[in-house]
């Protein structure tokens, strides 16, 4: 089964949300499933948090598509040094998440169920609009999303 066929049920059954009362005849999703989606949470809340769903589910595609053009799963994109500002330390790495986290656990489960439509046009790279990454002229400029500007390969 596809990671996608898994995340319902990770997130819906088990530990993760709700009561596993409905989830009797539902198979245990790998821990593998699990984790996944947990990378694809914690990148969703730690870099969009403050960006409203709009800018989430814009995290979450660049996350998603880089995946797929690199080959790798999503805790590998995640963590790919350097990529994301939370993981450049052990302190952003171990940071807990606080707060109302709704929003970014239903965009993450939505991501990694394959639920999201890809309005980024594509996008694999972001940053926010308070700085100039020399790595940005390389792209194509896609979108802005409150205050993350959106980037894809040049074609």
């Amino acid at each position: 089964m596809s990671i996608a066929q898994h995340i319902p049920i990770a997130v819906f059954c088990g530990a993760l949300l709700l009561s596993t009362a409905s989830c009797e005849h539902e198979p245990t999703p790998s821990p593998a499933v699990v984790s996944e989606w947990q990378c694809m949470l914690k990148n969703i809340y730690h870099e969009a948090r403050g960006e409203g769903v709009e800018g989430m589910k814009a995290v979450a595609l660049v996350t998603l598509n880089r995946a797929k053009q690199q080959n790798k799963t999503v805790c590998e994109v995640v963590y790919q040094r350097k990529q994301f500002s939370w993981t450049n330390t052990a302190k952003g790495r171990n940071k807990s998440l606080t707060g109302n986290i709704d929003t970014a656990h239903r965009i993450a489960s939505q991501a990694m169920a394959g639920g999201l439509d890809d309005f980024t046009g594509g996008a694999t790279h972001y940053h926010t609009v308070k700085v100039k990454p020399v790595w940005r002229k390389a792209l194509d400029k896609v979108a802005t999303i409150n205050s993350h500007i959106f980037y894809r390969n040049s074609k």
